[in-house]
């Protein structure tokens, strides 16, 4: 429910994606500028804290920085380059099983390295594997970020960084673009934000934005964002049934032969849902324009004796029916009874 000028603006003019990138964005279904600002974090990261490394518990996620003290390539099992880092409340290990020699040389004892992971003990020491990290000469100042981390669904060849920097620079220019369908008066009633709130708010989170009603999809802006899908599909419906009623269908009317023959075999009488049913589908089936309906109901509560009746039906009025089985086994068994 965007405007046509946001869905019509291809990836490809989005500042920094390029023929490469973009065809790579195109295998997670990102085609235009609409379907990124649609690809929604499935989780967020509170990255807006240093935390000293002497306090890190294993299982945690978090920020932490230190000085390299040692860089090396460690053998026994599997190949990894293993930097020692210490921030003068404790030291970890950062682990890396895939690395290039470039990234061996600018772990250069003495630099500083902000990192984000999850802490885990082994082999007697604390350690971060393959951790999201970034190396400078000097202990930095402002490696904490200002808003949650989103993480996005990725693929080969398309990492976080280059999701948010992309993503960050499409909210700078084409956010405005988004238009709000949704009426004023709805939106006030539900208490929601605008659809370019949200939006910004879901690539974007605060600081303060509630981290685990965030990770549950409990936010205002992930119910808003709900409502206009199911909106949406709802309205796509209306829209389908409409467009059959300029269909025409056969008249099926009460002859009342080959439906009274099945009713007398059956040997038994009718639950009060099995008739109230049986009497929607025979009503559906008597008017000039296609019947449209789902019945449901557990194993054992009557639905093949209503689709049964249903045939009986169309065969008094001389026509052919089709009962289709989802087994090949229980084909096996309506065919015999």
């Amino acid at each position: 429910m965007v405007e046509t000028g946001c869905s019509d603006v291809a990836i490809t003019q989005a500042k920094g994606v390029g023929p490469q990138l973009a065809s790579k964005l195109n295998r997670l279904g990102i085609f235009t500028v609409q379907d990124l600002f649609f690809h929604l974090p499935f989780r967020y990261e509170d990255r807006t804290q240093r935390t000293p490394i002497g306090v890190a518990q294993p299982g945690q996620r978090l920020l932490v920085a230190g000085k390299i003290e040692h860089t090396g390539v460690a053998y026994g099992g599997r190949r990894s380059l293993i930097s020692r880092i210490s921030d003068g409340t404790g030291w970890l290990n950062l682990r890396l099983f895939h690395f290039s020699r470039s990234q061996q040389n600018n772990l250069k004892r003495g630099h500083w390295v902000s990192c984000f992971g999850e802490i885990r003990y082994a082999r007697n020491t604390l350690e971060m594997v393959h951790p999201e990290y970034r190396v400078s000469p000097e202990e930095p100042v402002a490696d904490a970020a200002s808003t949650l981390t989103p993480v996005y669904p990725a693929t080969e060849g398309v990492t976080q960084a280059t999701l948010r920097r992309i993503v960050g620079n499409v909210l700078n220019s084409h956010a405005p673009a988004l238009t709000e369908l949704i009426p004023e008066e709805l939106l006030e009633s539900t208490d929601l934000p605008a659809l370019q709130n949200a939006v910004v708010e879901l690539h974007r989170p605060a600081a303060v934005a509630d981290l685990e009603a965030l990770n549950n999809g409990r936010t205002p802006a992930q119910r808003r964002l709900s409502l206009e899908e199911l909106l949406a599909h709802h309205l796509s419906f209306v829209q389908l049934r409409a467009s059959r009623r300029r269909f025409q269908a056969p008249v099926l009317t009460p002859v009342d032969r080959a439906e009274s023959d099945l009713r007398r075999q059956f040997g038994f009488e009718l639950t009060g849902a099995q008739q109230r049913v049986t009497r929607d589908v025979l009503a559906d089936l008597s008017r000039p324009d296609p019947m449209l309906r789902l019945v449901q109901g557990d194993v054992g509560s009557g639905k093949t004796v209503v689709a049964a009746i249903a045939v009986a039906r169309a065969a008094d009025n001389g026509y052919q029916s089709v009962v289709l089985a989802p087994t090949e086994l229980l084909a096996e068994q309506h065919f015999r009874t």
